[in-house]
């Protein structure tokens, strides 16, 4: 009779076990999302989302070691795009200028279909004239102006000596030392659009840090860039928040 007890004892703690491990398991799945949802797994690097922020020609080693010993980073624009350089103030340049907005066809051709839109100061006005002027400046056989009216993002970083590339540099040349030894992180941004999404990150950082006490703020080192062929390791560098 007490052997009879024990054994059915044991068997509704196996029983009981095996049910609580179950729940486990179940609660554990519902936990950890493997789909396409979750972002850790399919990362989108739009440049307008507000919870990804990529860094772009840095060294990943030198920035982890920098961070290890404590150093204050700070997260860097593009230059800002001088709108009227010196050599375009010039009596010649002007005169030039001016000669060509009464003879250049293509010039013509745009205000003509801007129409009445058309005053100097609207951004496609800007563009229009900047395009004027960049056509002046080799006329002249000046060199090449880096406009963020006129040129992608990625030229204008390229024209400032920076790499836009997904995949960051393992190793500094002798020409990029000294930008990969200070303490900034360089971004694939204007200055207007860094500061404005600055303010959105930190916005919700402080947000979820209130409400969950948790910091939402990660670096990540590298990523997977995964396709049905083959998987490839890629570096990557940039700041994400969950």
């Amino acid at each position: 009779m007490s052997n009879f007890r024990k054994n059915s004892n044991k068997d509704k703690k196996d029983r009981f076990l095996e049910i609580t491990q179950k729940a486990i398991k179940k609660f554990r799945e519902n936990l950890l999302d493997i789909s396409n949802r979750n972002n850790l797994i399919n990362l989108n690097f739009n440049p307008r989302s507000n919870k990804v922020l990529r860094i772009i020609d840095e060294i990943p080693n030198s920035v982890f070691q920098k961070l290890d010993n404590n150093a204050k980073l700070k997260l860097v624009s593009l230059p800002p795009s001088s709108d009227e350089p010196k050599d375009e103030r010039t009596p010649e340049f002007k005169k030039v200028l001016e000669e060509e907005k009464l003879v250049n066809e293509s010039y013509l051709k745009s205000i003509e279909e801007l129409g009445e839109d058309f005053n100097e100061e609207s951004l496609e006005s800007l563009k229009i004239i900047r395009k004027l002027k960049d056509h002046v400046r080799t006329k002249l056989k000046l060199p090449k102006k880096p406009s963020k009216l006129t040129m992608s993002i990625q030229d204008y970083a390229k024209a400032h000596g920076i790499r836009p590339n997904f995949e960051v540099p393992k190793s500094s040349t002798e020409e990029d030392k000294k930008k990969h030894s200070d303490n900034d992180l360089q971004t694939l941004f204007y200055p207007e659009d860094l500061e404005r999404k600055g303010r959105a990150l930190k916005k919700d950082i402080k947000g979820k840090l209130g409400e969950k006490g948790t910091n939402t703020l990660h670096l990540f080192f590298g990523c997977w860039n995964g396709s049905r062929q083959k998987i490839q390791e890629e570096m990557h560098l940039f700041f994400y928040y969950k």
